[in-house]
């Protein structure tokens, strides 16, 4: 489990990383004298669940730090001021609460989510189709 989150958070590091900077092929040129040409595209709108934990801080300041906006959904209104400060715009509600959801997720260019296991729900299999 813990590879794919890993393998997911990189992706989106790596696709956000792109998205401000992409490098395509001059086609305006002769054939024989094209080359890539930077080009720079609109900053992302991104959603990180998981509030401000191991994973989902440094991928809050990395994005953060790229120019993107990031909206950081947390079920603790505690941290909202700690994720505030950090630039990022505290969405305070539950991954269960699914009108939070659509609100919170407008617009979004992408979404992390990072969802642990809910070990007080009887039923864990039924607790991830609640709240996919």
């Amino acid at each position: 489990m813990y590879t794919y989150i890993l393998i997911t958070y990189y992706l989106l590091l790596l696709s956000a990383k792109t998205a401000t900077t992409k490098h395509v092929l001059d086609t305006s040129a002769d054939f024989s004298k094209r080359t890539f040409v930077s080009q720079k595209f609109r900053k992302m709108k991104i959603i990180v669940t998981g509030s401000l934990g191991h994973i989902s801080k440094p991928l809050t300041q990395s994005l953060l730090g790229n120019g993107h906006s990031v909206t950081v959904i947390t079920s603790n209104p505690e941290k909202q001021q700690a994720i505030e400060e950090s630039g990022a715009v505290a969405a305070v509600g539950s991954v269960e609460d699914g009108p939070f959801l659509v609100k919170t997720l407008d617009q979004a260019d992408a979404i992390y989510c990072m969802t642990p296991p809910n070990f007080s729900a009887p039923d864990q299999l039924a607790y991830y189709e609640l709240i996919t």
